[in-house]
């Protein structure tokens, strides 16, 4: 008998190749298992196919301090987006090293603030008062600084989220620019603060979950990249998946609403 089985592979590799021999051994396991297997072989292979309420975060600011853009890139989980400042010294270069680490790029629009202090937001801010030529100027200006970004915020630094502009109808040429380009705009009024003065961003993120968990997702973001504020996100974040929430780049969100 073992001769004759033996004789048989060798005729099924002589017709068929490798392929043959496998399908003569045993059909292949339905997809199910096969998907089973992957996710156990790859835990987050599993977790990202996974149902569950939705959170986001973003931090901007990325660029402007080498040491503390870099802590962020290299050690926040991939899924978290990344705003690059125009104003930063390199974004082109902060904004590729990001992206090969597997980062969301977000290009950060300097926005007049709230109480009409435009100079807070730089000189290349998009304000209320200005011609519709400068504000298509300087909208040019940052979508040159900052290559191949998947979408837009007002959030620019810490207490800068534009307010004073996003407020106003100037800024519907900015979002159709903006479409024009197949970028979605993220306001940064609408987003849970995780750097707000008097709360831990601990504190801050169970605060973003509990929203997650009400509305199915929430977005998180933080005007700097500041070391204490990296570190405990690198070390929270993590364990999102254990309860339920999946971490996804802002882009997930925005696909359907402002894409």
């Amino acid at each position: 008998m073992r001769a004759l089985a033996w004789f048989w592979i060798l005729v099924l590799l002589l017709l068929g190749g490798v392929g043959a021999t496998l399908a003569w051994l045993g059909p292949p396991p339905p997809p199910a298992a096969r998907a089973a297997a992957a996710g156990a072989a790859n835990p987050s292979a599993a977790v990202a196919g996974t149902h569950g309420p939705k959170v986001a975060i973003l931090i901007a600011g990325i660029g402007m301090i080498a040491t503390d853009s870099q802590a962020a890139i290299a050690t926040l989980p991939p899924a978290v987006s990344l705003a690059v400042s125009p104003y930063a010294p390199d974004p082109a270069a902060a904004a590729r090293t990001a992206r090969q680490a597997g980062h969301e790029v977000v290009l950060s629009l300097p926005m007049q603030p709230a109480g009409g202090a435009s100079a807070d937001a730089g000189d290349e801010a998009l304000t209320t008062g200005q011609p519709p030529g400068v504000t298509a100027a300087r909208l040019a200006w940052a979508l040159g600084r900052v290559p191949g970004p998947a979408g837009a915020t007002s959030l620019l630094a810490p207490g800068l989220d534009g307010a004073a502009f996003t407020a106003s109808p100037a800024l519907v040429a900015v979002i159709d620019t903006l479409a024009a380009h197949h970028l979605w705009f993220l306001d940064g009024r609408r987003i849970t603060m995780l750097d707000a003065a008097g709360i831990t961003p601990a504190r801050a993120l169970d605060g973003v979950i509990a929203a997650a968990r009400r509305n199915g997702s929430a977005i998180g973001a933080a005007g700097a990249p500041s070391p204490d504020l990296v570190a405990a996100l690198a070390k929270l974040l993590p364990g999102l998946a254990a309860s339920g929430v999946r971490l996804v780049p802002v882009g997930d969100m925005m696909s359907t609403s402002q894409r």
